[in-house]
Formats: structure tokens, C-alpha cells, sequence
């Protein structure tokens, strides 16, 4: 068994993409899903990109996730399967994938 974790985005047309760890954390959002064991293996990071992103984790109701995945400025954790698939909160939905995209890169696997 192989995952990933993986975030989807919210981007405005007028920002510039956010593909990578770098990009997320510079774009100053925050990010989260229902449970705090998204970041466990993040605790230990000492680098600054890795402390900053955990630093900016909220996990958050579904309600809440829902209502965030509305708007332009929250991030999603999501786990990326084997054979290309991935796993999503049931707080993202048909509605809100219309504005949501995946970042290139994964946040670790």
C-alpha cells in the first residue's frame, strides 16, 4: 500500500498557481481536513517550509471544511491512492470541485 497526501486549492484567476509546498506556504493560506493526524509526520519538521505549513493546519468540522471550500483562500488535504486515485472528504463537493484543482506536487508521501 502507497499514499500521498496531496492538497487541493482554491485559486483566484488573478494569483499565480499553487503547485508546490513553497507556493502554498507563500500564498500565506491556511489548510485542513477533519483530523489532526494529516500533520503527525510533519511535527518532527524542523524546515522552514514544512513548520510553516504545519503551523497553518486548523482541523475543522465538516461543516466548516464545507463552508471554507466555498471561497478562495483555504486549502484541503486530500490522500492520493495507488493507481492515481484519491481519497476526499465528503465536505468538497461537485459545487466547490468547480473552483478546486490539485497541486502538482504532494505535501509528503
Amino acid at each position: 500500500y502507497c499514499s500521498g497526501l496531496a492538497s487541493i486549492l482554491t485559486v483566484p484567476s488573478y494569483q499565480p498557481p499553487i503547485d508546490t509546498v513553497e507556493d502554498l506556504v507563500d500564498s500565506g493560506w491556511q489548510w485542513g481536513a477533519t483530523h489532526d493526524a494529516w500533520v503527525f509526520s510533519l511535527r518532527e519538521a524542523t524546515e522552514p517550509p514544512m513548520s510553516t505549513l504545519l503551523a497553518r493546519f486548523r482541523a475543522l468540522s465538516k461543516e466548516q471544511l464545507h463552508y471554507n471550500s466555498l471561497y478562495n483562500d483555504f486549502a484541503f488535504s486530500i490522500e492520493r491512492l495507488p493507481a492515481g486515485h484519491f481519497a476526499i472528504g465528503d465536505y468538497i463537493t461537485e459545487e466547490s470541485m468547480k473552483h478546486l484543482r490539485l497541486m502538482k506536487k504532494d505535501i509528503y508521501y
